[in-house]
């Protein structure tokens, strides 16, 4: 084998070296983006866990609101019905203080 034939020689090994570091470094990189998937595919099973959670805080929420309105509107109209009993008594108390007597006798 003369010099030549030698570095042909070395340059083809160079060539299969490579081409087996590259397919480590393919076979390395197809399991690192299957875990990449799994990883995603748990991410987005969390992601829709927590939208179901948000929904469902979301519909509470929308019923608290609903029972709160109703109770403010009950309590206004209680609040109404004093008010009225109130404006009512005025006229008899000032006519009460006016004749010296109380309104309670």
């Amino acid at each position: 084998m003369d010099e030549a034939d030698l570095i042909l020689a070395a340059i083809e090994q160079l060539g299969r070296n490579v081409d087996a570091k590259l397919d480590g470094l393919r076979t390395e990189l197809k399991g690192d983006i299957a875990a990449l998937k799994a990883d995603l595919h748990r991410v987005e099973a969390d992601l829709h866990r927590v939208e179901a959670d948000v929904h469902r805080v979301e519909a509470g929420m929308n019923r608290l609101e609903v029972e709160v309105k109703t109770e403010n509107r009950v309590a206004n109209a209680r609040l109404d019905e004093q008010r009225q009993t109130i404006n009512a008594l005025i006229p008899q108390r000032i006519a009460a203080v006016g004749r010296g007597t109380d309104a309670a006798e």
